[in-house]
């Protein structure tokens, strides 16, 4: 049992290795700020949560709006690099909490990331949406 945890932990790790190469493919940059705004199915809120903070060590200036459902769950991450949230003085919290209401949803956290859980996941794509407008880049 412990062996097979081991094994599936493994092929998860390698399948957000993929996921995560196919993200970095898809960033947009536009004046300096690399943007990335996306839904992913399938994954939870900690697998989005690793996937953010791992794409944000590697990409400069990096603006990640990730959605996600599973079953009839949705999720939602945003990640702002730290240069971004002091120069544009923006707040993933605020930003995630309107975005939160497309999916029925709420979440909170702090500046740079943020989080938000909702029962709508047809809404995501509306979510990432106003994120994005949010943003006013």
């Amino acid at each position: 049992n412990k062996q097979l945890r081991i094994e599936i932990d493994e092929f998860k790790k390698q399948a957000l290795k993929q996921v995560k190469a196919s993200l970095k493919e898809k960033i947009k940059e536009d004046n300096t700020v690399n943007i990335l705004a996306e839904i992913i199915p399938n994954l939870d809120a900690n697998a989005l949560k690793d996937l953010s903070f791992q794409l944000k060590s590697e990409v400069k200036n990096l603006i990640c709006i990730l959605g996600s459902s599973s079953g009839s769950k949705a999720s939602l991450s945003i990640m702002i690099d730290d240069a971004i949230v002091e120069s544009k003085k923006l707040n993933a919290g605020a930003i995630i909490r309107e975005a939160a209401k497309e999916i029925n949803g709420g979440g909170g956290g702090q500046a740079f990331f943020a989080t938000a859980g909702g029962s709508k996941p047809e809404g995501l794509h509306n979510a990432i949406k106003k994120a994005v407008e949010l943003l006013n880049l």
